[in-house]
């Protein structure tokens, strides 16, 4: 696990609109990301968590180039990379609270209201490993205020050692410093790991896929190895008696129908894996959509069929829509020209529906091989 300092992160929180499903999440924090963003998404380490109830998501991003030089390239090696603050964003509590996290390099606001999943207002400051009372005193009183914390009750949280991994998903022990009863364990799922995780997006696909095919391989193993075992035993027991023959045959003749279920199960596994690997990549789409986009036009909304993208937007012009157009024309990763349907003059802005489609195949899956 590696964590990186939160006050190199802007943080806000969203609600969802009502029936957004969890695989719908991560393009509508994209087009938050892009509204609210002056870099390109590429430019941009982010992550997100999604309340439980679905209501609700907390994002995060970190223009590349306020991280220390070389940073990035040690996070390869590491199973998850989270902002420090990250072990605070599942915490709850009956009356309104601000959370206090120190890391040693930051130090992290979170304002959360009464049993409400997610902080709803966040801020970080750079925060000196040696820094004496005074200074801390200052940094403190500079992220309460742009909490706006007002009578909430105040709690410090520091992670106390290494997560461990359990069944559920990463467990961080959290010390508080307040209050002894304030020290408790808090539990990140799997799955929300992976998508608070802030490197790129497509090495963080490849390693949830290998590492998805590894632990499916070795629960495979571990069965065979079982049925071994088991196999084993019995033709020691039969030896000791008679029929060993008759039995040995049975013994072959009732296991084939689990050897034919491996083989269907390897089947399936392959399929997946295919499968995977001709996944569409909006973010991909996103980044060649934006290349010769003006600055002043805006993508509303975004409809994904296939390989085929409608997109709803706004220019401040009908010149300015005929340039993107244009730009959109000559890019080699779309299957023919883009249909513009009609766009409409309304008041200043001109108001236009799009629709792409990409080349099958033109958006290859990156295989990084690196050590988890």
């Amino acid at each position: 696990m590696q964590f990186v300092p939160g006050d190199h992160f802007f943080m806000r929180r969203f609600d969802l609109p009502a029936g957004t499903e969890a695989g719908e999440v991560a393009g509508f924090v994209a087009l938050r990301l892009e509204e609210l963003s002056p870099f390109p998404l590429d430019q941009l380490h982010s992550g997100y968590l999604r309340s439980a109830d679905g209501t609700a998501v907390f994002v995060y991003a970190a223009y590349r180039r306020r991280l220390p030089a070389g940073q990035a390239e040690s996070w390869n090696a590491a199973p998850f990379v989270l902002p420090d603050f990250a072990p605070a964003l599942t915490l709850r509590f009956p009356a309104s609270t601000v959370v206090l996290m120190r890391s040693a390099a930051s130090l992290t606001a979170l304002y959360f209201d009464v049993d409400r999943d997610l902080p709803v207002r966040a801020a970080a400051r750079a925060l000196p490993p040696e820094a004496d009372g005074e200074t801390f005193a200052a940094v403190r009183r500079a992220v309460l205020g742009l909490v706006q914390a007002g009578p909430a009750r105040e709690v410090q949280f520091e992670v106390a050692g290494p997560p461990q991994q359990r069944a559920q998903g990463l467990t961080f022990p959290l010390t508080g410093e307040s209050r002894a009863e304030d020290c408790r364990e808090v539990v990140i799922a799997t799955g929300d790991c992976w998508t608070m995780d802030v490197r790129d997006p497509e090495f963080v696909a490849a390693q949830r896929k290998r590492l998805g095919v590894d632990l499916l391989f070795w629960r495979v193993v571990q069965g065979a190895v079982a049925a071994m075992l088991l196999l084993v035993l019995g033709e020691m027991l039969v030896l000791a008696g008679s029929g060993y023959s008759a039995w040995l045959q049975r013994r072959f003749d009732a296991r084939q129908p689990d050897v034919l279920a491996l083989e269907d199960k390897n089947a399936l596994t392959l399929n997946l894996r295919q499968f995977r690997e001709r996944a569409l990549h909006p973010f991909e789409m996103f980044r060649v959509l934006g290349r010769g986009r003006p600055a002043t036009l805006y993508f509303t909304e975004a409809r994904l069929d296939g390989f085929k993208m409608e997109i709803s937007g706004e220019a401040s012009n009908m010149a300015e829509f005929n340039s993107y157009m244009a730009a959109l024309r000559a890019m080699p990763e779309l299957d023919g020209p883009p249909d513009e349907g009609s766009p409409k003059v309304q008041g200043t802005i001109t108001v236009f529906k799009i629709v792409v489609k990409f080349k099958p195949g033109v958006f290859a899956v990156a295989q990084q091989a690196s050590t988890p």
